[in-house]
């Protein structure tokens, strides 16, 4: 749905981490602008960062920024994320595929993965329900 607006997200974030904003801009705008961006609805992007980093009150490492190694870099959706052969540590992978991939703001890890998410699963494959997103077509 793309009547969804900034204050309906806010609410839903409501006691979050994703409550409060960077620089002067919320994370619900930002949100709302990667809802535009993509084609997502914002509520769906919520509900996806939520299943994938939790929704407590701490920012999650994987979006504070603060990695000694990837200072700066953010992965709001833990793509990359995974026990490789040559890594076993999953959140310094996601971080190293948030690198390569150029998301070195919260804004644009937040646009870029919801692109992904709308691209790779719901117009690649029609995977546009959180049932179907974990089988592969």
């Amino acid at each position: 749905n793309s009547n969804i607006s900034v204050a309906q997200i806010k609410e839903a974030v409501q006691g979050t981490y994703l409550a409060g904003s960077v620089n002067g801009d919320s994370y619900a705008q930002m949100i709302y602008d990667a809802a535009q961006a993509s084609g997502e609805s914002a509520f769906s992007i919520v509900v996806r960062i939520f299943q994938e980093l939790g929704n407590g009150k701490e920012l999650p490492e994987m979006i504070s920024g603060t990695n000694p190694t990837y200072p700066g870099v953010y992965n709001f959706f833990n793509y990359g994320a995974t026990v490789t052969s040559e890594c076993s540590d999953v959140i310094r992978n996601g971080l190293n595929y948030a690198r390569a991939a150029g998301w070195t703001s919260k804004r644009a890890a937040i646009i870029g993965g919801s692109k992904l998410i709308k691209e790779s699963f719901v117009d690649l494959r029609g995977q546009n329900t959180f049932y179907f997103l974990k089988y592969k077509n």
